[in-house]
């Protein structure tokens, strides 16, 4: 029987003299049990198979060995495949050099050597190509007499492309293997099919789902996965199915474990079509990784922004001691310190040179942002240290930015730009936060010839004279968070407290005023007022019944949710509706105001 259907498997291949296959097959446990939903999602030496700009990914020294055990045939002829590969991150990018080897018995073998190299490209993208070196051999045994390509053999280039965009919800990828066709035909011509894939990777707290679009030749193959980690991220669950044109379907099953120096995976392929009657095909890999953490992209999660280049670190922590975790914090806490005392260059470079590995994932994903941050902050001020105004104003934007507080960060970067429109750094930051924070930008009119504080001091007594005294107070503050010795913006605030009938919290803001301003006349006259009435004076008519009834029934819901222990932030919320509401309409509202300002300052 084995000396038949080894007979037939010769007849097969002299029947197709130009064949050499290169089929289209996961390389690895982790994309073989993720259903081949791998250019998007492939984050170590692995993924270069699937995707060059894979390697972009790798923070350390990297080897990987798998072996894959194919359905034997009837006839005992045993079919495998092996692959070893080795790659090194350095300072422009990573370098790598695989091998992936197939072979039918003695019959026929096939092998792609592949050199690659990745890079990040900006903020939110790395670039990846590679070039494979593919060779077939025909073997002969004692029936190879009817293969008339016996002993023969053919060798060809291929070219490997690839590009991720990491945007903030997901990572997006594609790449094209053997993007040049080689011709593997030795009588004929046979080119190995072009592979076009579109991938998406989707992270979430609980599981990371990929789907992936193939084009093979002539072929479609959709692919889903899934990948669940443990909340130590050391252990891993993974599954994939694929479909596609000509019946193709697969279910794809394994898991992963991690270690500080290795990763063992382990995948199951079971077919729905072809040798579905197997028992599939098995696969097991072996990842050893070693040297401190480079410059590495975060696997696939960076969410983020940024438009110079920064450092993003490898997230696949290991065990580590109580005390190498605490030394680890220290040091970081140290470089944070840095940072935010103006010296960005020198805290994001205390940082790179930190264990990082030692760190838990929230960490890491909080400390991969700040990282980013502070990189693209380093590119246009590596210091900002001093007590000039300028240097003030611009770390209030800064750290706003550093923070998310897109509307702080758009008003300072604003009026930095007004009051030095000369300054090139300045005018880079602007541009950058107003690109971060484009909503909070949209928000902001800038009126010519005045800065913004001026503006926004000019709003705040617009609102004074239309009774709205609680937005006047906060655009006061707006101008304070920009120019905090401002005494106008101090005088307002009193003015607006104290037509709030509010006499503590008025004074409080003039006192504060005059000491910048000792000799302020206005303010010293403003001092010696007594108690202010109870009657605001909007200039409006009063307020209508229906008003006054809906009042006295908003009071007395307050009241309730205030005797049932409402938390603070709801009863917050409800008085500063009816202020909203309420404010400039004639209703009394000095109960609601002191009960705001004692919510506001417990």
């Amino acid at each position: 029987m084995r000396s038949r259907l080894a007979a037939l498997l010769s007849l097969w291949l002299s029947a197709a003299p130009a064949y050499a296959s290169f089929e289209d097959l996961p390389v690895g446990p982790r994309a073989q049990a993720l259903g081949s939903a791998y250019a998007a999602q492939g984050d170590d030496i692995s993924g270069m198979f699937a995707n060059p700009a894979a390697l972009a990914s790798m923070g350390r020294n990297q080897a990987f060995l798998t072996y894959q055990k194919d359905p034997s045939l009837t006839d005992g002829t045993n079919m495998g495949r092996q692959v070893i590969a080795f790659g090194s991150p350095f300072r422009f990018g990573t370098m790598a050099l695989g091998i992936d080897s197939f072979s039918a018995g003695s019959l026929y073998s096939e092998r792609a050597m592949i050199l690659g190299y990745g890079r990040p490209v900006g903020s939110k993208g790395t670039l990846g190509f590679g070039m494979r070196n593919l060779s077939v051999k025909y073997g002969s045994d004692q029936f190879s007499g009817l293969n008339s390509l016996q002993g023969k053999s053919k060798s060809g280039m291929g070219i490997d492309l690839g590009y991720r965009h990491y945007g903030k919800k997901a990572t997006y990828a594609i790449a094209l293997i053997n993007a040049n066709e080689p011709d593997m035909g030795i009588k004929s011509s046979s080119k190995v099919d072009r592979k076009i894939s579109l991938g998406m990777a989707f992270p979430t707290p609980v599981l990371d789902f990929m789907a992936q679009l193939d084009k093979v030749g002539q072929d479609t193959h959709m692919n889903f996965g899934f990948e669940h980690w443990n909340k130590g991220r050391h252990l891993a669950v993974r599954g994939g199915v694929n479909f596609g044109s000509r019946d193709y379907r697969n279910l794809g099953l394994g898991f992963g474990y991690v270690t500080r120096v290795v990763t063992f995976d382990y995948a199951l392929l079971l077919p729905f079509s072809g040798l579905a009657t197997t028992l599939g095909t098995h696969q097991i890999g072996l990842t050893f990784q070693w040297g401190k953490s480079g410059k590495a992209r975060n696997r696939q999660r960076p969410d983020e922004e940024g438009e110079e280049t920064g450092d993003v670190v490898s997230a696949r922590p290991h065990r580590a001691s109580d005390d190498e975790r605490e030394r680890a914090r220290r040091a970081l806490a140290d470089a944070r310190a840095d940072i935010l005392k103006g010296r960005y260059k020198q805290g994001l470079e205390s940082i790179q040179q930190s264990d990082l590995e030692l760190m838990s994932d929230e960490e890491m994903a909080d400390l991969s942002r700040l990282m980013k941050k502070t990189a693209t902050v380093a590119s246009i001020y590596p210091r900002l240290e001093g007590g000039d105004a300028k240097t003030k104003l611009v770390r209030t934007a800064v750290g706003a930015y550093m923070s998310g507080s897109g509307k702080t960060a758009v008003h300072a970067a604003i009026f930095a730009e007004q009051k030095w429109p000369a300054d090139p750094a300045v005018k880079r930051l602007k541009e950058l936060i107003v690109k971060e924070f484009p909503s909070d930008a949209f928000d902001v009119r800038p009126l010519p010839e005045v800065t913004l504080v001026q503006q926004f001091l000019q709003e705040a007594l617009e609102l004074i004279y239309g009774g709205k005294y609680v937005a006047a107070i906060s655009k006061c503050n707006e101008a304070l968070e920009l120019d905090p010795e401002n005494t106008l913006a101090l005088t307002r605030i009193g003015s607006a407290y104290w037509a709030m009938g509010l006499e503590e919290p008025a004074r409080s803001s003039w006192r504060k005023a005059l000491d910048l301003d000792p000799n302020n006349e206005q303010l010293l006259s403003f001092l010696k007022r007594k108690a202010p009435a109870a009657i605001r004076r909007t200039g409006k008519q009063g307020p209508t019944p229906e008003q006054e009834e809906e009042f006295r029934n908003g009071v007395a819901y307050y009241e309730r949710l205030r005797r049932a222990g409402a938390d603070k932030p709801t009863l917050e919320k409800i008085l500063k509706k009816m202020i909203d509401q309420y404010e400039g309409s004639g209703v009394d509202l000095g109960y609601i105001y002191k009960e705001y300002e004692r919510l506001k300052t417990r």
